[in-house]
């Protein structure tokens, strides 16, 4: 087996068996991976770690990782209860007069919540607050009961959580046909660089059996001029 063609199926081979190093931020919560991919994958990996924790991000593992992120969803979701809690406490005490003020203290807090938590979908966040306000007016002008404005609000919160996560679904699933394709170009790589590499080889071989041939071959005899005198009635040729 050729030398670079050896190199870099070992390189695809570890790309394939090294463990991935997972990396949290700690303000957002947000994981990533950093993977051994590429023609050189040590030094990749190496070169993503490097990046984020340029950035403040820390090493962590899929288990630590995966807590933190259940622990940051379930203060985000305590902050967004009693974020509705105290605007509806406000108003049963009269200090916000209507269902629609309300709506927007509860608006404005769940947006500061998820801001905060650096929530990646603010336009689902805005819509749940549209249709939250747009159903506390509905109350006020009774139109709609108390209890069947908390229904269609939860209803739409349950359809906006399954658009979030489909959107998260189909990221990971791009992120995955894009890593598929950069390691099948990898492998291209490595089998062109190889290709030409026994190209070179055998054009190297072509040369060297041209040059021992020659070597190989007799030398041609040269023979002295032939040199013709005229003497008299006769020429004599030596």
């Amino acid at each position: 087996m050729k030398p670079n063609l050896l190199a870099g199926l070992i390189a695809l081979s570890l790309a394939g068996c090294m463990t991935p190093a997972v990396l949290r931020d700690p303000s957002t919560g947000e994981i990533v991976q950093c993977l051994a991919t590429g023609a050189f994958p040590i030094i990749n990996q190496q070169q993503c770690i490097a990046a984020h924790e340029d950035m403040g991000w820390i090493r962590t593992t899929g288990a630590e990782a995966r807590r933190a992120s259940q622990q940051q969803l379930a203060q985000r979701n305590t902050e967004v209860t009693a974020a509705i809690e105290e605007c509806r406490g406000a108003r049963m005490r009269g200090e916000l007069k209507s269902y629609a003020e309300a709506a927007q203290c509860t608006n404005v807090r769940i947006r500061a919540v998820n801001q905060s938590a650096s929530y990646p979908f603010m336009d689902l966040v805005d819509l749940a607050a549209a249709v939250r306000l747009a159903d506390a007016e509905k109350v006020d002008k009774h139109q709609m009961s108390e209890a069947e404005a908390a229904l269609h609000v939860a209803q739409v919160k349950s359809q906006l959580i399954d658009q979030a996560r489909r959107r998260i679904l189909e990221a990971k699933a791009v992120d995955i046909q894009a890593r598929t394709a950069q390691t099948q170009a990898d492998a291209l790589e490595v089998q062109a660089r190889a290709a030409q590499a026994e190209a070179q080889a055998a054009q190297e071989q072509v040369r060297l059996q041209e040059r021992q041939l020659q070597m190989q071959s007799p030398q041609s005899t040269l023979r002295p001029p032939i040199i013709c005198q005229q003497m008299g009635s006769f020429t004599q040729c030596n």
